[in-house]
């Protein structure tokens, strides 16, 4: 029955009940309050329309009737007619093995064209045990044609692939490898066949501990992550035209995968508060099942599912795309779409993986609606290009499944074809030497223009080089990935920068001419020749973006000048400035991540202008690093770059220290360059400060290694402080005590600059866990604070060139310096007993010991050594922990042999 027209307030008390329902229900699982605040669903009450997600499938089918995109396949036919589905490749060749396989239409899509494959099916594999290589069984739930269902089942099929294929492909010679796409939810459902291979491989790191311990028979254990394939997953035409809007092509889980569900929900919510087209293509549209209902907020967005040839082609042409991933914590398993969107040129807004984080740092991770609606609100045409780009090398530079199969074949044994061709640079002498030292792409060798016509003997591919081109670090990888994803005589950049055209119908796709200064050109082809006799680039060539190249001083604007633009970090002074907010980024050799973390989630601050970017670089060596600074320097006028000598002073002590003392605004704060702020967190507590006039303002962090852990600075810093009558905080002097001396991150506050330099502290040079003695000092001199309990900091531990994740003796020295200036620092302040007792003994079981456990067997003593030197600057012997009171001061009979846990029974 529907709803009837009723009194103004009568219909505020049905909204109101309505949304204490949404709540009690939490049929919404993340934001309920935003939806229930939005103007859908105070249509839908109003209208007498069900608010809520479906409870059933009907009335999930009803919904989507009513309320869902009618189906898109016309349009979305007429807008890819003209796309090709592939160019083929130049420099992919097929392994020369014969894998015979059992698997899912998905990876056997992804390895076709990648070796020859054979089918196996129930009826025909007898016909093949004496003509293929390989034996490869994978998780599959279906088959090609459905003929393994049941595979993941105690099925008679699982029983014919264990108890006769695996015996006879065996006793033939065969070497039987399982692979396991679908670890690690789905770890145990496929395990009794991983238990009868040879070779066991998964896409999931976590899971081979537990793979070595079941699976004793296996000779050898590996890691397989998704990998694109240039015959479906390419930019080719890409740029023919261009939809502006946001998509997502998959599923909704309402009955598991929570963690996916919250972060899916606040990355549609942002899209809609920064009033962006999105459609969603539902994988189980056809369905009409509740379990897979997606939130009612979204129904007006939804469309039906379309075949994935389809799918393919419109996600070569927009812009912007979604990815979901249902694991989280794995450095190698994460969703498949990731990679393959990164390789049709899209831009990339994902919920958190370690492994996404890690290995594609171009791809947006959203840590809320906030940040997703800002991104996209500051994300402009240019810069989201750049990030495709950027987005589209990595992935074909290393994470091709030609790549990742080869290397799978060569641990076991079998033949590879290799992805790296001979390549040469010519051109004057000076400019192909300074060019091949510039590169990103190693092995580069300099070919004199005389020895042109014998270009054959020595190499595959020729680059030519002018001395009056300013080249980019990237140039040549992007030119030679064009060869993946080409079957091309040559690769040339674009120059619609240039022309001022930026974005043209022209790039990623086929021309017949270029420019041979921007050109790689394979040596067996009429381009080449043509290219000797006449000195032009002609035939059958392939154009890929305008970027890493510049002409005469036109062209890519953001490639570092060949003068130094840095201050001297050791010399450099706050500056006039129009600045209110001074943030501190130490780097080294980390640029990686620099722009598309750190800088990236300081743009898309709503006080981005009103900040100072101090870029204090501790004297990186890595090219690519020291290329960023020099391009982040230029792009803006809020940015200085402050360098150090190369070396390095093995933290980022120094540059911190550095940074401060040259800080301008009235506060400061600091990020590292592998890290974000977020929620505008920064705006937030800089209003907070300016208006009350405190010494810091602090917020809450987000640690991200494994599960997402918030660290909740404000509610714990509330119960020890004072409350002020102006609702400012006071610590006492027994605070930090109080707290137990937890430590918390210095980028989740603002500081006012001058009170900070006034306490004259220093984070010890060369020493790591710096930051968390400082923010102890920070608290026990701060006279007054305020507090905001919203993450502002998400610290991504799970990165593999962290100084933390990396353990050898080299991490324990990196404390002595740590230890000795909070040692006598404690003993100053009368604070070396409540630290002792509180703190001490509790952060070197949870923090050093674990670690010491993970050194190599030969550098164990020297980390002993190193502990117990930290350890006399204490003085403390009344452990309460068998295994601390073994290495501290136990007798000789009881040490610890590495990786051994000691008894505390």
């Amino acid at each position: 029955m529907g709803f009837q027209r009723m009194p103004l307030a009568a219909r505020r008390q049905q909204l109101a009940q309505a949304r204490a329902r949404a709540e009690e229900r939490r049929l919404l699982l993340a934001d309920t309050d935003s939806y229930t605040d939005s103007d859908l669903f105070e249509q839908l009450v109003r209208e007498g329309r069900n608010p809520f997600p479906a409870a059933s499938g009907a009335e999930y089918e009803q919904m989507l009737a009513t309320d869902a995109l009618p189906d898109q396949a016309d349009a979305i036919d007429e807008l890819i007619a003209d796309l090709p589905d592939h160019l083929g490749s130049r420099l992919l060749r097929p392994h020369p093995v014969r894998i015979g396989i059992i698997a899912d239409q998905f990876l056997y899509s992804s390895l076709e064209g990648l070796a020859d494959l054979v089918p196996l099916t129930p009826g025909n594999w007898r016909d093949h045990v004496d003509d293929v290589d390989l034996f490869m069984i994978t998780s599959a739930w279906r088959g090609l044609n459905q003929e393994w269902f049941g595979l993941s089942r105690g099925s008679w099929v699982r029983r014919l692939v264990m108890d006769e294929m695996v015996p006879v492909f065996r006793d033939a010679g065969v070497p039987i490898v399982y692979y396991s796409k679908e670890d690690p939810p789905n770890f145990d459902v496929f395990l009794p066949l991983a238990t009868v291979a040879d070779h066991v491989y998964t896409t999931a790191d976590t899971k081979l501990k537990d793979y070595r311990s079941k699976c004793a028979g296996a000779e050898s254990f590996g890691v397989m992550s998704f990998g694109v394939n240039p015959f479906h997953h390419n930019p080719v035409g890409s740029r023919r035209r261009r939809l502006d809007r946001i998509m997502f092509a998959g599923s909704w889980h309402r009955h598991k995968y929570q963690l996916r569900r919250k972060a899916g929900t606040a990355i549609f919510q942002g899209i809609l508060d920064a009033d962006r087209e999105l459609i969603i293509f539902d994988r189980n549209f056809d369905l009409g099942m509740a379990k897979y209902a997606f939130p009612h907020m979204l129904m007006p967005h939804i469309a039906p599912s379309i075949s994935h040839e389809r799918l393919l082609k419109l996600q070569r042409i927009t812009d912007i795309s979604v990815n979901l991933n249902s694991v989280v914590g794995s450095m190698t398993m994460y969703a498949n779409r990731v990679v393959e969107l990164q390789a049709m040129g899209a831009y990339v807004i994902s919920n958190y993986n370690a492994g996404v984080n890690d290995r594609f740092p171009t791809v947006f991770m959203a840590e809320s609606a906030i940040d997703v609606a800002h991104q996209l609100q500051t994300l402009d045409p240019e810069r989201m290009y750049r990030a495709q780009m950027a987005g589209l090398r990595t992935v074909f530079s290393a994470h091709t499944a030609h790549r990742h199969l080869g290397a799978m074949l060569d641990a076991i044994g079998l033949p590879t074809a290799s992805l790296a061709p001979r390549v040469a640079v010519t051109g004057p002498e000076a400019a192909a030497r300074e060019f091949c030292e510039r590169q990103s792409l190693p092995g580069l060798e300099v070919l004199a223009q005389d020895q042109l016509s014998a270009a054959a003997e020595t190499a595959d591919v020729v680059i030519p080089v002018s001395e009056g081109v300013e080249y980019g670090l990237h140039h040549a990888e992007d030119l030679l990935n064009g060869f993946v994803y080409t079957d091309s005589d040559f690769i040339t950049k674009s120059t619609s920068l240039i022309d001022g055209e930026i974005g043209s119908a022209t790039e990623h796709d086929r021309v017949s001419e270029a420019r041979p200064e921007l050109s790689a050109i394979w040596v067996d082809s009429p381009s080449f020749g043509a290219y000797i006799r006449d000195g032009v680039v002609n035939g059958l060539g392939y154009a890929i973006d305008p970027f890493e190249f510049a002409l005469a001083g036109s062209g890519d604007l953001t490639l570092p000048s060949r003068e130094p633009d840095f201050e001297d970090a050791e010399t450099a002074q706050p500056r006039a400035t129009d600045a209110r907010l001074s943030v501190i980024v130490p780097v080294y050799n980390n640029g990686r991540y620099l722009r598309d973390k750190c800088f990236s989630s300081l743009r898309r601050s709503s006080i981005f202008s009103d900040m100072e970017i101090l870029l204090v670089d501790d004297g990186s060596t890595d090219p690519e690093t020291v290329d960023l600074l020099a391009r982040l320097s230029r792009g803006t006028d809020r940015v200085r770059w402050l360098r150090n000598a190369p070396g390095g002073s093995g933290s980022a002590s120094r540059p911190r220290n550095q940074g401060l003392a040259a800080a301008s605004a009235e506060y400061v704060t600091y990020l590292d360059p592998d890290n974000e702020a977020v929620n505008d967190g920064f705006a937030r507590l800089f209003e907070m400060i300016t208006e009350s006039g405190v010494d810091f303002a602090i917020g809450d962090m987000s640690k991200r290694k494994g599960m997402p852990k918030h660290v909740a600075n404000a509610k714990m810093l509330k119960k020890y402080l004072v409350d002020n009558e102006d609702g400012t905080h006071s610590p006492t002097p027994t605070s930090l005590a109080d707290i137990r001396f937890t430590p918390m991150s210095i980028q989740a506050l603002v500081a006012n600059t001058e009170w900070l330099r006034s306490l004259g502290l220093t984070q010890p040079v060369g020493a790591v866990g710096q930051d968390s003695y400082f923010f102890q000092q920070m608290l026990y001199y701060a006279r007054r604070i305020q507090i905001l309990p919203i993450v502002i900091h998400v610290y991504y531990a799970a990165v593999s060139t962290s100084t933390v994740n990396t353990i050898s003796p080299n991490f324990f020295r990196k404390y002595l310096p740590l230890e000795k200036s909070r040692s006598a620092w404690l003993r100053e302040v009368g604070l070396m007993d409540e630290y002792v007792e509180t703190r001490y003994e509790a952060f070197l079981k949870g923090w050093h010991l674990p670690r010491l456990k993970q050194v190599l067997p030969e550098d164990y003593d020297e980390a002993v050594s190193l502990l117990q030197q930290i350890n006399d600057m204490y003085d403390f012997t009344e452990w309460t922990d068998e295994e601390l009171r073994t290495i501290f001061g136990g007798r000789e009979d009881d040490a610890v042999t590495p990786g051994e846990t000691v008894s505390a029974g």
